[in-house]
């Protein structure tokens, strides 16, 4: 019996298997990343939910990316964008001098933007991937695991952020008490995650959600569960509207969902090359407001 990462004595089932061929031939061919070495000689990847909280991951959970994983993918400059809808939304929770902490900050290019709109507050990231480690004039960057530096700062921060990291984790449970531990009391919790219930669900193909890279699948049932589970309180749930870098990736699963693997290949090829993909990006730009797109930010608060 596998046992649920997230919530304790949680019991699962199976729900799906992936051959480990096919990720990494997937990491191989599009990004020119050997993952051969993760997977050894396992055959298949399974996938369990949480009979509980919905809660989707991957098993088993040894197959999480190491650091020179991660400094291959950030050499493309969409990987870690400085500003993003995420950003924006967290901005608005932010007062004077308020002490925040985000977890998995990459190079710090949020939190630097964060200060430049407030300088009045004090920002710590932590971040393990070591060449992102930094001491800046107003913050650091420390290479430290969330369930180290909580010891030292229990209930230090009004903020606790992390954009785009828990899918990352496979040992969800102390990853998650460690950030709470760290929030004072009515603190906030804000995590920002990729939406499973959203278009990304038809990209079964898409190596990204899958190991080394992606260990978790979340969703509006799950981080719903985060505030059942986990001593804090819902305050609210936010749908990112569709954003014009992911405008290709939407209309390509869209047309997975609808016509099947390879007519939907053939159908993009198509419009690529007429350039009727150009009409296609304008559309989505009008409806783009009224499309759920690729992440959904969950905000607690610490009773």
């Amino acid at each position: 019996m596998v046992k649920s990462t997230f919530i304790e004595n949680g019991t699962t089932h199976l729900s799906g298997k992936i051959p480990a061929s096919l990720i990494i031939n997937q990491y191989q061919k599009q990004f020119n990343i050997d993952v051969t070495n993760v997977f050894g000689n396992l055959k298949e990847v399974e996938i369990y939910q949480c009979d509980t909280s919905g809660y989707r991951f991957y098993y088993p959970l040894n197959l999480s990316g190491d650091s020179k994983f991660y400094e291959k993918l950030q050499e493309y400059d969409w990987y870690y964008l400085p500003w993003k809808w995420e950003h924006a939304e967290f901005s608005k929770l932010v007062r004077d001098h308020d002490q925040i902490l985000e977890v998995g900050c990459g190079k710090g290019d949020f939190i630097h933007n964060l200060i430049k709109q407030n300088d009045t507050i004090q920002c710590v990231g932590l971040e393990l991937n070591e060449s992102s480690v930094k001491s800046f004039e107003r913050f650091e960057i420390l290479n430290e695991r969330i369930e180290n530096h909580c010891k030292a700062n229990k209930e230090k921060y009004d903020l606790v952020c992390s954009f785009q990291v828990l899918e990352h984790i496979s040992d969800v449970s102390p990853f998650l008490h460690s950030k709470i531990d760290c929030l004072k009391k009515n603190g906030t919790l804000v995590i920002c995650v990729p939406n499973n219930d959203s278009f990304i669900k038809y990209g079964d193909q898409d190596v990204l959600n899958m190991p080394p890279h992606h260990m978790g699948l979340w969703n509006t049932e799950s981080l719903k569960s985060i505030g059942k589970y986990y001593g804090v309180e819902l305050i609210d749930i936010k749908y990112e509207p569709l954003q014009d870098y992911h405008f290709d990736f939407y209309f390509r699963l869209s047309l997975k969902k609808y016509l099947g693997d390879f007519l939907s290949k053939s159908i993009n090829r198509i419009f690529v090359i007429t350039r009727l993909n150009y009409f296609v990006s304008k559309y989505l730009k009008k409806r783009s407001n009224k499309i759920k797109g690729h992440s959904i930010l969950a905000i607690y608060r610490k009773n």
